[in-house]
């Protein structure tokens, strides 16, 4: 009885489950089920800058002079077998303009050491730490990395401008003072672009950690959802568990406390699911292909509750299996609906099918809706509905900014702290029955 008791005290509901107030209770109560890839993209970001940034004048090769290039010229004055004067002292001075700051190093070190808690904190069932505060530490640590990036960069440029001059390059390459005016131009130029390229290879990898985070964190909360919102449901992912747990993935795991309701399962993913129950009205979600979800609705002369506004049993519905598409790991979504013997109440579906995508946390530009068949623009769906369509966009925006915002530590590099010192220690949609409706999302 007090399992039972405890199921339904903690029984959740859509489209609740959904939303970023209760998705974030549910991620610190089963924060035990995140997992993340020992091999994250950022972890290596700040190493691959130092190994991969502009170093020596070889990176000045291609810079023309006349018919030749720069790297002809070191070709030429490398197979003589003595080298030239000005040649060497050139060379000496761009790669002293262009050295790593030992204040970039030392932000090497320690984006590397954070990086390393972060996977000590997610490995570490006893780490004292909050899912939530990963996405906002990472982005802190991110921007203390980019300031010295920065400040990296502005100091080759400073030296590169001030130390090497047109009478040295002149000397050096043989070539006129205009010459040597334009090869320095042409040497700063290709510096920015270098910078600015090795600056968003750093940002981007930072970033792939972060949605692959998102991604992690949208899977266990679909999941706890699903746990908690029905008997069934809880059946399934505990039989799902049992029946990995003996197989080749080690990594599954169920666990249930009657007296904390905690539960935890990595591994699980939604797509090995035999059975999906929508959130609130039990009704099957039907995979199709790999990523594809449909669902029959009710005849809404049958069931006008389910269908009226915005709140209501459809709405739950959909967004459960728009949630279903993002915690698969899609980022993108085309949501099918179909009524073909009512046009204007398929629109009605479309745009509530909008409405689920959008409060689900997919981005605009990344929600594909089709009716009856064929793809609407937001324009053609809310065409005589433009405040429903702004309304929708506002609510959603402002759980888009709820789920980005989190609470994060006055100095994330100290909440990590232990855990850092651990580290080093320990090293197509079905189209509708007569007199039904239907909706069907999958990945765009």
């Amino acid at each position: 009885m007090g399992i039972i008791s405890d199921f339904l005290k903690n029984r959740v509901t859509a489209p609740g489950a959904f939303l970023p107030g209760q998705q974030k209770e549910l991620l610190e109560k089963y924060s035990s089920s995140l997992g993340l890839g020992k091999d994250q993209e950022a972890a290596k970001a700040f190493d691959t800058y130092s190994g991969s940034r502009i170093q020596s004048i070889n990176n000045f090769s291609k810079i023309e002079i006349g018919e030749d290039t720069v790297g002809e010229i070191l070709a030429a004055d490398k197979k003589a077998g003595n080298p030239n004067a000005g040649i060497t002292a050139l060379k000496e001075a761009i790669a002293k303009a262009l050295q790593q700051q030992n204040d970039t190093k030392n932000a090497n070190i320690a984006f590397n050491e954070f990086m390393a808690s972060i996977q000590t904190n997610v490995e570490d069932p006893d780490s004292d730490r909050s899912p939530k505060d990963w996405v906002s530490a990472l982005q802190e640590a991110e921007i203390k990395a980019i300031e010295a990036i920065k400040t990296q960069h502005d100091a080759e440029k400073k030296a590169l401008e001030q130390n090497i001059t047109p009478q040295m390059l002149s000397a050096a390459l043989d070539c006129t003072e205009d010459q040597a005016k334009k090869i320095k131009t042409d040497m700063i130029e290709s510096l920015k672009k270098s910078q600015q390229k090795e600056l968003a290879q750093f940002e981007n990898s930072v970033k792939k950690s972060i949605i692959e985070i998102h991604k992690e964190q949208d899977r266990v909360t679909f999941l706890a959802a699903l746990y908690e919102s029905s008997s069934e449901m809880r059946a399934e992912i505990d039989r799902l568990a049992a029946e990995n747990s003996k197989g080749k993935d080690s990594n599954v795991a169920v666990e249930y406390n009657s007296a904390e309701g905690l539960a935890t399962f990595k591994g699980i993913k939604v797509e090995d699911l035999k059975i999906i129950k929508a959130i609130t009205s039990g009704r099957d979600i039907t995979k199709i292909p790999p990523g594809t979800f449909s669902m029959k609705l009710p005849n809404r002369w049958w069931a006008p509750l389910y269908s009226g506004g915005y709140t209501k049993g459809m709405k739950a519905d959909l967004m459960t299996m728009a949630m279903a598409v993002k915690a698969s790991g899609y980022s993108s979504i085309t949501m099918s609906v179909s009524h073909k013997k009512d046009k204007d109440h398929a629109v009605e579906l479309g745009r509530a099918a909008y409405a689920a995508c959008r409060e689900s946390g997919f981005p605009i530009e990344e929600i594909v809706i089709k009716v009856n068949g064929k793809v609407m623009s937001r324009d053609e769906l809310f065409a005589d509905a433009p405040s429903l369509l702004q309304a929708i966009d506002t609510r959603a925006a402002s759980y888009d900014k709820e789920r980005s915002t989190t609470k994060t530590p006055k100095t994330p590099t100290d909440h990590f702290k232990d855990e850092m010192q651990k580290g080093r220690e320990a090293a197509p949609a079905p189209t509708a029955a007569p007199d039904s409706d239907t909706a069907g999302p999958k990945p765009a």
